[in-house]
């Protein structure tokens, strides 16, 4: 693998960079001629990608090849995020006791 030794890879690292990347997983399947279904595996973590799908997910989302290894990560849900603006965020002037602000 172009001299990078891969370990074992972690599944939430390729759906991240897929997501990062603004992409379903059938389309990283579709592009890298790889069966929809052993992309779902690979981000299910029912199967283990070969060394030669990784660094082909990799080349293709534009990740290097160990983001893939390392631990896994938490995606936030829509549902545990915020997207409110903090009252910094927003550019409506504010009536304060001394005037606008």
């Amino acid at each position: 693998m172009k001299g990078n030794p891969l370990t074992k890879t972690t599944p939430s690292r390729f759906v991240l960079a897929r997501m990062r990347r603004g992409l379903q997983c059938w389309q990283v399947a579709d592009a890298l001629r790889i069966s929809r279904r052993k992309m779902n595996d690979i981000e299910k973590g029912r199967t283990d990608a070969k060394p030669s799908e990784v660094e082909a997910i990799a080349e293709y989302l534009r990740f290097p090849v160990r983001f893939f290894s390392r631990p896994h990560i938490d995606i936030p849900s829509i549902d545990t995020m915020s997207l409110r603006p903090t009252p910094s965020d927003d550019p409506r002037p504010t009536q304060t006791p001394e005037g606008e602000r």
